[in-house]
Order: structure tokens, then C-alpha cells, then sequence
């Protein structure tokens, strides 16, 4: 998989890029115009997303990117070549340039909120798979809801935040702290409706990382536009527990975009 150079300040960052192999098969649809670019959450990397990419490449054939967000994964959290401060700023440029880089004009952004609710955390006791983590992330996907993951599973989550950079970890939570997305969404409101961006929010009601009625339910009472669905029983972890449903819900809503 390759790598590029941040625009921002030559940091090097990895991404994963995608398409689907040629088939005549016509059981398989036809290739999507849009790019689904999957931005990972915290304090994971592209391979958060890495069980969804088979199905939604090969079988509805829409062409991925997934890059690693500075300091996670295989990517560089700075550069020596500057000591400027990073800032969320910083991430967009940082996939701006990536979709210029790569000439990547139509897309839809697959995110997954950057939460830090677990960060009586930090990098200690990260350098090692350990009961700790292992019952914040059963906490955190909503596993006490009913939820089922397998213990190789956890574990597999476990390695890709060991994999993240101590210093990244600490800086990007400060980060998510100190930035709110009120004045973003109070700027959307007053976008003609010709030029609202269309907006599919996926929401558990057992999410305990980031609880609904904060969040996606006040982003739908702000932007009244946007479409929410509610996953019963499903937590923090839905792109998991619910990747099924995900994937059906993400390819009916790019459907409508054609």
C-alpha cells in the first residue's frame, strides 16, 4: 500500500486504496461514480473499516480509500521539516491533499466520531494487549447490550491501538477536547438547500462513547435535512457489531446520490 506527503508540513502518511477487479458476472452491480473515502476513528486506524472494504469494493464495486490519520496506523505523526502546531485544520489538509493527490473529485465520507471517553487511557498500558482494554472496548462497542464479538476479535483491535503513536494519542484527545462542531453545523443551516450536502447518520442507542441524544440527535434538530437511523441495541462499535446493516444501509444511500 503506498504512502504520500502531507501538504501541510511533508509528514508521510499511508492510505489503502481500492477497486474492484473487472468481472462480466452481471449478478455484480455496476461501478459506483463515487469514491467511499473512510475516515477511522480514535485511536484506531484504516483497518477499523478493513471488514467492510471486500463486500463494498468486490460486490457493489465502489473503488476505497481508507488512509491512516497522522500518528495512527503507518503514518507519521509530524514532520523535522517544521515544528508548527497540529490541529484539526491540520487533519482536513491532510485529506484534502490526498483526494488532489489522487485526483479524486466525486466521494462520500464514511467517518467514525473521534471520541475519547475512554481516555482514563492514555498511551499507558497500550504497549500491550491487556484485560483493561479489553473491557473498555467490550463496554464501548455495547457488547453488555447483547452484542457478540469473539475474543480473537478484541484482541485484533487491541493490536491495531498498540499500533497508534503515544504522543499522537494524547495530543488527538486534547484535540477532540477543546474542539466542538456547533459553529460547522450553525454554518451548514444557512446553506441553500441546492447546495446541503446529503447526510446519512448511523446511531446505537446503547452507544455509552458517545451517547445519541448528544450528538446525532441534536445534529438532526440542527440540520432537519440530514436522514438518522437509530440501531437498536447497538453501541459505540456498530461498524462491528452491525456491519451487515452498515453496509446495506451506506449502499442504498449512495443509491439515491446517482
Amino acid at each position: 500500500m503506498p504512502f504520500f506527503t502531507s501538504p501541510v508540513d511533508s509528514t508521510s502518511l499511508f492510505y489503502r486504496y481500492y477497486t474492484p477487479d473487472e468481472e462480466d458476472d452481471k449478478s455484480f452491480r455496476p461501478l459506483f461514480r463515487y469514491h467511499l473515502v473512510f475516515l477511522h476513528g480514535w485511536p484506531m486506524s484504516s483497518r477499523m473499516f478493513e471488514h467492510l472494504f471486500v463486500p463494498l469494493c468486490e460486490t457493489y464495486r465502489f473503488r476505497i480509500l481508507a488512509p491512516d490519520r497522522r500518528g495512527f496506523g503507518k503514518s507519521d505523526w509530524n514532520s523535522k521539516q517544521t515544528d508548527r502546531p497540529i490541529t484539526y485544520d491540520t487533519f482536513a489538509a491532510d485529506v484534502v491533499g490526498l483526494l488532489e493527490h489522487l485526483d479524486i473529485k466525486d466521494f462520500v465520507f464514511v467517518g467514525a466520531i473521534l471520541s475519547c471517553k475512554n481516555s482514563e487511557r492514555g498511551s499507558s498500558g497500550l504497549g500491550r494487549p491487556c484485560p483493561i482494554l479489553s473491557r473498555h472496548l467490550n463496554t464501548l462497542w455495547g457488547l453488555q447490550a447483547g452484542n457478540q464479538l469473539s475474543v480473537k476479535t478484541l484482541e485484533h483491535f487491541e493490536r491495531i491501538i498498540v499500533e497508534a503513536d503515544g504522543i499522537a494519542l494524547e495530543k488527538t484527545c486534547t484535540l477532540i477536547n477543546q474542539k466542538t462542531m456547533d459553529g460547522e453545523l450553525r454554518e451548514l443551516t444557512a446553506v441553500t438547500e441546492a447546495r446541503r450536502p446529503a447526510v446519512l447518520i448511523l446511531h446505537g442507542d446503547a452507544d455509552q462513547g458517545m451517547p445519541i441524544e448528544a450528538s446525532s440527535k441534536t445534529a438532526k434538530e440542527m440540520l432537519p435535512w440530514t436522514e438518522l437511523k437509530v440501531y437498536e441495541n447497538a453501541g459505540h462499535g456498530l461498524y462491528l457489531t452491525h456491519a451487515g446493516r452498515d453496509i446495506d444501509d451506506l449502499v442504498e444511500f449512495v443509491d439515491k446520490l446517482r
